[in-house]
């Protein structure tokens, strides 16, 4: 994150410990049960109801599309609202649930260490700050597990497995840990070996003999990957439209927007392929389509915009599938297919696209 970074965040709520976070550990989220970071049991509050991210030097809070809101003074937000020291919200009813935040003086977060410095272990990969759908579906798991064998963090960090840190970032799908962590961890919550990849990579939890494993059912799995995905998506529409109002924003700040959409979209297309439940995955890939032919008929716009970006917006104006746009152009539907996914072409083809589009602009 470039620029100044926003100071320390203590999020207040219901009956439970005060939450003190810094920009460093990305996105949080409130919620009534997986993946959210802090959760509240009560049936107002949806699975996950509140997203709470840094946005440039200042913290934000968002309604994570819940179903009954959330509300300051009384009025349902809509889109981000600033969190300023002291700032209250109340979930599922303009009388529910405060969550209260506490701004740390400036001087004070700049002393403290980072919420995510470096890995405790040698062999823990730490990626990126950013929410991995798969990677919060495991860590989900290893919550879930953890907290059934009444193992805190600090227990595991006691006992060399991991540390509570680089443990709080997995759980949410900060970061994926690396093959020794993830072997003690397994140990350690009485998994066969494995069992975080196979989940990882969409699998369930394997059964054993002695019946102490808690499963994930497909329908739990499913939720959850909804869930995280829903999550992304929404943390990507609101950095867009943070994008839109700012007078210095380039092509590059949406092209950024539109790698991670297209990375979204291929792990939930690639969840519908082994998924039985697939209603609700339907559902979160058409969202994450359609935010991504908006935001690309945006960025089109922009003089430097490449022809990935010019062709697809193009293409759907025009209302033409690959294979008619290929046809027009005289190209093969694969050569369109690379070139909407910014893979190499020949120049042949791009000149025969680019004489297309000129065509179509000319209509």
């Amino acid at each position: 994150m470039a620029g100044r970074e926003p100071p320390e965040l203590t999020i207040m709520c219901a009956d439970h410990a005060p939450h003190t976070i810094r920009a460093s550990a990305g996105a949080i989220t409130v919620g009534r049960d997986l993946p959210a970071h802090i959760r509240i049991v009560d049936q107002r509050v949806s699975r996950t109801h509140l997203l709470i991210e840094p946005a440039g030097g200042a913290w934000t809070v968002t309604d994570a599309h819940s179903t009954n809101g959330t509300f300051l003074d009384g009025e349902r937000i809509e889109g981000r609202v600033a969190v300023t020291d002291g700032l209250t919200v109340r979930i599922g009813h303009p009388d529910g649930i405060a969550v209260t935040f506490k701004l740390a003086p400036s001087d004070v977060s700049a002393n403290k260490p980072p919420t995510l410095p470096q890995t405790r272990h040698g062999d823990q990969e730490i990626d990126t700050d950013e929410i991995d759908p798969r990677t919060a579906v495991a860590g989900a798991a290893v919550r879930a597990r953890r907290e059934e064998l009444g193992f805190s963090r600090q227990d595991l960090e006691d006992d060399g497995v991991i540390g509570t840190v680089d443990l709080a970032a997995f759980e949410r799908g900060a970061v994926w840990p690396g093959e020794g962590v993830r072997a003690r961890i397994e140990k350690t919550l009485k998994w066969p070996v494995g069992t975080l990849d196979r989940v990882h990579s969409g699998g369930t939890i394997p059964d054993e003999p002695d019946e102490t494993t808690e499963f994930i059912t497909e329908s739990v799995r499913i939720a959850v990957l909804v869930d995280s995905y829903e999550l992304t998506l929404s943390a990507i529409k609101a950095r867009a439209a943070a994008l839109s109002v700012v007078a210095s924003a380039t092509f590059d700040d949406d092209a950024a927007l539109l790698a991670d959409l297209r990375r979204l979209e291929a792990s939930v297309v690639d969840t519908i392929r082994g998924a039985k439940e697939t209603s609700a995955l339907v559902l979160v890939l058409s969202a994450v389509r359609r935010t991504y032919r908006q935001l690309v008929s945006r960025a089109a716009s922009a003089p430097e915009a490449p022809l990935s970006v010019r062709l697809y917006a193009a293409r759907r104006e025009a209302e033409l599938t690959p294979d008619e746009t290929a046809t027009a152009a005289g190209v093969d539907a694969q050569v369109v297919a690379d070139a909407e996914a910014d893979r190499e072409i020949s120049a042949v083809a791009v000149a025969a696209l680019e004489a297309f589009l000129a065509e179509l602009a000319r209509r």
